[in-house]
Parts: structure tokens; sequence; C-alpha cells
């Protein structure tokens, strides 16, 4: 028996703002990549001291009217990829996505791109045995497809030098303003937002390989607000969106939304709408390779 595992996702109803660059203290090491798409590595600190955590960016510079993809890409696609070439000892933590834009594609394919400078956040962890006095190369090689109308691959190593000090007392912030910015463009957490909270559940406890289920999603909105519909009737408006990460041995269907509340609005005319209780539905299959318990 598989549990149910709990499926991580993001509503969208605000858009966020790409980023400016920053210079960083990235060192190129090598980079094969495609000379549409440059990317930059930096590190949230001045230092590794031994045993701690620190984070790392990834800024990518994407020219107009190009995309890469979320790590779900959906209809098609191909997700970014990161591999780490670290000292011995290193950990790696959750690789962070910023939200994704939904796009259309030929034959009404729907994907969840990326465009203009995304930035990755990862998190990694020194070991207890680095030796101050030292300096670790932390390098990060990419896989990515670039597309517009047809696709690119491209690959690239980025690298930066970090020295090995004493105690946590001498590390200082380093590159501020990226990560500042690159915090603002990650999914908030539903528990955290003001006005729209999202209350996950399943039909089912356990589940086996090849059953199917369904997630639903409630958006609670916040009584005299209201978001838009998946589908507005003018581009203007920012429509609701869920994206769903990828998790193993899963297969995750579209989501369904409910009817949504339509209106004429003295200034903008046809709206459409979603007010206090939001069901949203998610199918979902197990592969019949799945791995359990989850």
């Amino acid at each position: 028996m598989i549990r149910s595992s709990v499926l991580k996702l993001c509503v969208v109803t605000l858009l966020v703002g790409s980023l400016s660059p920053t210079p960083g203290r990235a060192v190129p090491a090598n980079g094969m990549g495609h000379p549409a798409v440059r990317v930059s590595l930096h590190p949230s600190v001045t230092g590794v001291a031994p045993g701690t955590a620190l984070e790392v960016a990834l800024q990518f510079h994407i020219p107009d009217q190009w995309h890469t993809y979320w790590q779900n890409p959906g209809d098609s696609g191909l997700p970014l990829q990161v591999t780490w070439r670290l000292p011995p000892g290193f950990e790696v933590g959750e690789l962070r996505f910023p939200v994704p834009q939904r796009h259309l594609g030929p034959g009404n394919l729907i994907t969840n791109v990326l465009q203009g400078r995304p930035v990755l956040i990862q998190s990694l962890v020194a070991p207890k045995t680095v030796k101050p006095g030292e300096t670790v190369t932390l390098t990060a090689d990419l896989k990515w497809l670039i597309c517009k109308t047809s696709c690119i691959p491209g690959r690239d190593s980025v690298a930066v030098e970090l020295p090995v000090v004493g105690s946590p007392a001498e590390v200082q912030p380093a590159n501020e303003t990226v990560f500042e910015q690159a915090r603002r463009a990650l999914p908030i957490p539903p528990h955290k937002s003001k006005h729209v909270t999202v209350a996950p559940s399943t039909t089912a406890r356990t589940v086996k390989p090849g059953q199917t289920f369904e997630v639903l999603l409630e958006l609670v909105v916040a009584a005299g607000n209201h978001v838009q519909s998946n589908r507005p009737p003018r581009a203007v408006l920012i429509p609701t969106h869920v994206f769903l990460e990828r998790v193993p041995g899963l297969d995750l269907g579209k989501p369904i939304y409910p009817r949504p509340e339509e209106r004429k609005h003295p200034q903008w005319g046809p709206v459409s709408e979603y007010r206090g209780r939001v069901p949203i539905r998610v199918p979902v299959q197990v592969r019949d390779d799945a791995d359990g318990p989850r």
C-alpha cells in the first residue's frame, strides 16, 4: 500500500515581475551553454563554516520571446535540470523554483514555463570536516530546453569558490538583493496568504499501483474579496491557475475548475470571478511502478 502523497502546489493570483541583473561572484566553469541563454551563480554568504548551511542562487538570463520549463513542464517540454559537483561531504537540499507562467502552445498544449530572468534557489550544507583556510568550489551542471517557435537543448556549468572560515561568526551575507528578489518570486505558502488560503484533501488514505484517486484543493477567498477565474474574459485580468509540483510515482491530471460567477462590471465589462469557497479537483493516477510507502 502507498500512503497518499502530499502534493505541493501554488495557486497564482498575482504575477511577479522579473529580476534585475546583479553582479555575483560566479567563476566560469568551461560553459557550453547555447549563446541565447546566460546563467550566473550567486552564494548567499562570503564564506563557509564547518557544518553550516548556505544558499546559492542560479540566475538565468533568457532572451525575449523565449522560455524554458518549470520543474513540472506540463503537456510537453523537459524540466530544467541541475546536477551539483561538490567537495566530499556536502549535502544538497531542496531546489526551489519561482512561480511559473502558463503557456498555450500549438495544438492547445499547456506548459509551465520560465521566462525573463528566473532565479532558482538551492540549499547546501557543508560537512564538519572542511578545514578553515581551505577553499571549496561549488559547481552546478545545468541542462535545459529553450523554446520559441522551436526548441533547442542547452547546457552550461557555473561555479563559485568560497573560503572556509573557523566559525559562523566570520560569515557575512552576500548578494542580498539577488536573494531578496528571488524569494519574492517563490510561491507563497497558503497559510501566509492574507486573502486566499488553500485546504488540500484526498479521497483516499492509501492507494495501490494502478489506482486512481482525486485531490481536492479548496480555495477560501476572504469575505469581501474575489479572484479571477481560470479563464477571465479579458487578457489584462490575472487568471487563477494551479501549478502542481511533480511527485514520484504519480501522474497528475489537469485541474478541474468550478463554474465561476459571471457578471458585468460597470468599468471592466464582463468578468468571471471566484468568491468564498472554491473547490478545484485534481485527478491522480498511481503508476504501476510506484514504490511505497509515501
